[in-house]
């Protein structure tokens, strides 16, 4: 994330503690089962700012996901409650609710960087630098009764898996793209049961490679 982006990302994020404080203020004023229910999510929203401003990861990236989800029903209900009132004011509050919207989508994106681990980078890096050297890679994986062809390659902006999984007589195939080479670690890892370091024994990585960062 870019400097300004990040600068922008912590004004709002002010922004949205300034607005926490007026609602714990008027909290007496209003019926407080949804006086309450509105500082907890506010409170839970400005929690998703922050560690986006980081750059740091919290829960996960499926659990923020969901929680934009619930934001966007939030503002659907909200809106159909405000335009009786009037549009001036309905295309005010989703002004200032559209940001955060759009702030927490990106930080629950599951590729950003902060959502892998230190060995998921490494893992990642040693897969730029294995595809850098040889282009493309294919390995036969066996884990259990299962036996599993994985073929990397770099693909439009980031990079494609395709595997090919047979139990018996069942063939399955599938392909997944990623941004990151280090979102594809993770996926080798989980999905298909197979370690970037195996790869290290069919292709050697000459040293120099090594340096290529993920």
């Amino acid at each position: 994330m870019s400097r300004f982006r990040q600068s922008l990302v912590w004004l709002y994020f002010v922004f949205c503690v300034v607005a926490l404080v007026v609602q714990c203020g008027f909290l007496w004023q209003q019926p407080l089962v949804s006086a309450l229910l509105g500082i907890v999510v506010q409170s839970l929203y400005c929690l998703g700012l922050w560690h986006y401003a980081r750059q740091t990861a919290r829960w996960t990236a499926y659990s923020w996901r969901n929680i934009v989800y619930v934001q966007l029903i939030g503002m659907g209900l909200l809106t159909m409650v405000l335009l009786p009132l009037g549009l001036r004011w309905t295309l005010l509050v989703l002004l200032l609710q559209l940001p955060m919207l759009l702030m927490l989508w990106r930080y629950s994106d599951e590729e950003q960087p902060y959502w892998f681990s230190p060995l998921q980078h490494q893992q990642g890096a040693l897969l730029q630098a294995l595809l850098t050297q040889y282009g493309e890679l294919s390995y036969q994986h066996q884990s259990g009764p299962v036996q599993a062809t994985v073929s990397l390659s770099k693909a439009t902006n980031g990079y494609e898996v395709a595997v090919t999984r047979q139990q018996g007589k069942d063939t399955e195939q599938f392909s997944q793209r990623y941004r990151s080479a280090a979102a594809m670690a993770a996926y080798l890892e989980a999905y298909v049961l197979l370690q970037v370091t195996d790869l290290l024994g069919a292709y050697p990585l000459v040293e120099d490679s090594a340096t290529v960062t993920g």
